[in-house]
C-alpha cells in the first residue's frame, strides 16, 4: 500500500523546495541525451521533519524493515518461504509540497545511503521509447553507485 505523506517541515510550510545548496553532491554524473542523473547525500534527518504519527510509524518501520533484512530474511530463514531481493521498494504519493522528496532523504539518511531526486517530467519523453530508455539509465547509474 502506498504511503501519502502529509509533511511539514520544522517551520510548519509544506515546501521541499527550500532545501539547502548541495555541496555534498556525488563526484560521478552520467549525463544522457536528454536527463541527467546526480546522486547526492540526504540533506534531512527524521528530527528534521515534522509528520503526523501514523506516518512516522510507517518510515520508521520502511527503515527497520531493511536494516533487520539480513536478521529475518538470512539469520532467521525467512528467504526460504519469501523468496524477492533485499531491494527496498517504497511508492511516496501526495500533492506538491507535501514532502515526499524530504520523506526520501530521510530514509536515505537513516540507511546511510546516497539519493538521486528525479522530477518525471524531466524523464518523461514524447518520442516513443524514450521514457523506458531514461527510467532504464537512471537505474543502470543508481545501480552503478551502489544507490540501491
Amino acid at each position: 500500500m502506498p504511503l501519502k505523506l502529509p509533511v511539514k517541515n520544522a517551520n510548519n510550510i509544506y515546501d521541499a523546495s527550500s532545501a539547502p545548496s548541495g555541496t555534498d553532491k556525488m563526484k560521478t554524473q552520467k549525463e544522457t541525451s536528454k536527463v541527467s542523473f546526480l546522486a547526492e547525500k540526504p540533506k534531512y534527518k527524521l528530527s528534521d521533519v515534522i509528520l503526523d504519527s501514523d506516518v512516522e510509524e510507517e518510515i520508521i518501520t520502511i527503515i527497520n524493515s531493511k536494516k533487520n533484512y539480513d536478521k529475518v530474511f538470512v539469520e532467521w530463514g525467512l528467504n526460504s518461504v519469501m523468496r524477492h531481493g533485499n531491494s527496498l521498494l517504497v511508492n511516496l504519493y501526495g500533492d506538491s509540497g507535501t514532502g515526499k522528496t524530504m520523506s526520501a532523504h530521510v530514509i536515505a539518511n537513516e540507511l546511510g545511503k546516497e539519493i538521486i531526486c528525479v522530477n518525471y517530467a524531466d524523464i518523461e519523453s514524447k518520442y516513443v521509447g524514450e521514457t523506458s530508455k531514461n527510467l532504464c539509465q537512471l537505474f543502470e547509474y543508481a545501480n552503478k553507485y551502489y544507490i540501491f
